[in-house]
C-alpha cells in the first residue's frame, strides 16, 4: 500500500514499522525498532525541503513532546523534514544499534543524539563539527564539555544538555541535628549520616537511611570513579592512557565505601539505580543522596513530602587534601559522516544548541544547559533558584575514562561494577579488587591501541 502523503498543514504522523521496511531492501536498526515500538514519528514541514533521519530522546513523555514540538518548529522555519526516530531508554542498547548502523554506514539517519562518554567511539563516523560552529559559538558551552567532544581534534559533537554528579540533603534534619553546614569530607558525611539516622530511627522512622547511592551496574562505576577521584585516587585509566587504579588512595576509597553498606546505606543498595534512590529520598526516608540534578525538580513538586526541605552541594572530598567533584554527563548531537545533507544536519544541529532551545528546555523539562550564561537567566533562576549553584559544580566535573577506550568503555564500566560487586559483598580485598582492574584495563588498552 502506498504512504499517505501529508495533507497541506499537517506536521506529524505516524509510520508503521512495515511501511519503512518495504521502503528500503537494507534494514537499519531504527527500522527494526519501529516495528518492534510499532510506530515512529515524522516531523516535517509540507513541501519540497530536504528530509533528513534524527535519532533522539524517546518520543514518550513531556521530554518527547516539548522534542518533537521543536523538531517541528525547526522544520516550519526551514522548510525541511525530519524523520524523527526516538533511542532505546536503555543506553547501552541504543550504543549497540548506534554501532551497528555505523559500521553499515546507512545514511538514513543524519543526526544522533549521543551520550557524553560515546564520543570516542562516534569519532570515526563523525563529520567534524569545527566546520560549522565558529570559536565564539563553542566558546559559549561549557569548555570541559567541548573539550570531552573533540577527540583527536575534531569536534564530534556540539552539547544541548549536560550533567554531573550531586549531593543532596536534608536542609531540615541538619538543623534539627545541630548541624552548620552540608559535610565537606566523606568521612564528614559517614558521621552525620549515622547521627541522623540513628535519630530518625529512634523517633520512630525503622526505614530511614543516612546515605543513598547507585550500586547496580555503570551506576556503581560511576559512583567508584567519584569515590576514587576525590581521595585523588585518579580516573582509573587516565588520558594519557597510563592505567592508575592501583594505588593507596584509590584503596582507601574503596575502603570508605565499604564501610557504607549495611551501615548507613541500605543492605540491597547494590541493586538500587537513580530512581530507586530518588524514591526513598522523595518518601523522607533519607538524609543524603547521590544523583543527577534531574531529581531535584521531581523532588520539590507540590505535594512532595520534602518539598522545600533539601538543597545540593558538590560531593565530598576525600580528606582535607581530597577534591570535590561529580562525574561529567550530558548529551550532545553529532552529524554522520555518512549523511548525504551534513548541511542541513548541522543546521538542525546548531538549532538544537542554540540560547533559544537550550532556554526553552530549561524552563519547559529543568534541562541543564550546556551554556554557562543560561544559569545567570533571569528567567531560569526564577523558576529554579538552584540553577545559581550548577556552574561552580561543573567546573569541578571528573570525565569518564571513555575517551582512551572509544568502543571498549562499556566493557571497562562493566569489569569495574563487577569487581566492586565483588568487593561490597566481602569477597574481594581492596587491594585484590583493583589489581583486578587494573589486570582487566590493561586487556582493555591493547585491544583499543589494535583498532
Amino acid at each position: 500500500m502506498g504512504e499517505r502523503r501529508l495533507e497541506p498543514g499537517e506536521t506529524t504522523r505516524t509510520i508503521s514499522g512495515s511501511q519503512l521496511l518495504g521502503r528500503r531492501q537494507r534494514t537499519s536498526w531504527w527500522q527494526v525498532l519501529s516495528v518492534l515500538s510499532g510506530a515512529m514519528f515524522l516531523l516535517c514541514q509540507s513541501g519540497h525541503g530536504t528530509t533528513i533521519g534524527m535519532a533522539g530522546s524517546s518520543e514518550f513523555g513531556e521530554a518527547g513532546k516539548v522534542t518533537r514540538r521543536l523538531v517541528d518548529e525547526w522544520a516550519r522555519k526551514t522548510g525541511n523534514q525530519v524523520v524523527y526516530v526516538s533511542k532505546p531508554n536503555s543506553n547501552s542498547t541504543a550504543f549497540g544499534q548506534f554501532l551497528v548502523d555505523w559500521a553499515a554506514q546507512t545514511p538514513d539517519i543524519d543526526v544522533y543524539s549521543i551520550d557524553t562518554i560515546w564520543q570516542a567511539a562516534a569519532a570515526p563516523h563523525a563529520i567534524d563539527l569545527t566546520n560549522y560552529f565558529n570559536p565564539e559559538e563553542l566558546a559559549a558551552h561549557f569548555p570541559q564539555v567541548i573539550q570531552n567532544n573533540t577527540v583527536d581534534g575534531k569536534l564530534v559533537s556540539v552539547p544541548t544538555s549536560v550533567d554531573v554528579g550531586l549531593l543532596y540533603y536534608r536542609t531540615d534534619l541538619l538543623k534539627k541535628y545541630r548541624f552548620a553546614h552540608p559535610p565537606d569530607t566523606w568521612d564528614e558525611l559517614t558521621k552525620m549520616a549515622r547521627t541522623i539516622q540513628d535519630g530518625e530511627r529512634a523517633g520512630g522512622d525503622p526505614d530511614f537511611q543516612g546515605y543513598l547511592w547507585q550500586g547496580k551496574d555503570e551506576g556503581l562505576e560511576i559512583n567508584a570513579l567519584e569515590w576514587i577521584f576525590s581521595y585523588g585516587g585518579g580516573t582509573i585509566i587516565e588520558e594519557n592512557g597510563r592505567i592508575s587504579i592501583n594505588n593507596p588512595r584509590a584503596i582507601e576509597a574503596l575502603n570508605r565505601a565499604r564501610t557504607w553498606l549495611g551501615a548507613i546505606s541500605p543492605a540491597g543498595t547494590l541493586t538500587y539505580a537513580e530512581e530507586e534512590c530518588r524514591n526513598i529520598f522523595e518518601d523522607g526516608h533519607s538524609a543524603f543522596m547521590r544523583n543527577w540534578p534531574y531529581v531535584y525538580v521531581l523532588a520539590d513538586k507540590p505535594g512532595s513530602r520534602i518539598s522545600g526541605k533539601f538543597s545540593i552541594t558538590v560531593l565530598p572530598k576525600g580528606g582535607v587534601s581530597g577534591t570535590h567533584a561529580g562525574a561529567l554527563g550530558g548529551w550532545s548531537l553529532m552529524v554522520s559522516k555518512y549523511s548525504k545533507h551534513p548541511d542541513v544536519a548541522a543546521d538542525l544541529v546548531k538549532y538544537f544548541s542554540s540560547v533559544e532551545v537550550e532556554k526553552t528546555v530549561a524552563l519547559e523539562l529543568c534541562g541543564m544547559p550546556s551554556r554557562p550564561a543560561l544559569y545567570q537567566d533571569k528567567d531560569i533562576l526564577s523558576e529554579f533558584p538552584w540553577f545559581e549553584k550548577l556552574p561552580a559544580i561543573f567546573d569541578r566535573a571528573v570525565t569518564r575514562p571513555s575517551g582512551v577506550l572509544g568502543v571498549n568503555y562499556n566493557r571497562l564500566a562493566y569489569l569495574v561494577a563487577h569487581q566492586l560487586d565483588r568487593f561490597l559483598r566481602d569477597d574481594d580485598t581492596a587491594e585484590e579488587t583493583v589489581g583486578q582492574i587494573e589486570s582487566g584495563a590493561k586487556k582493555l588498552m591493547t585491544t583499543a591501541n589494535d583498532h
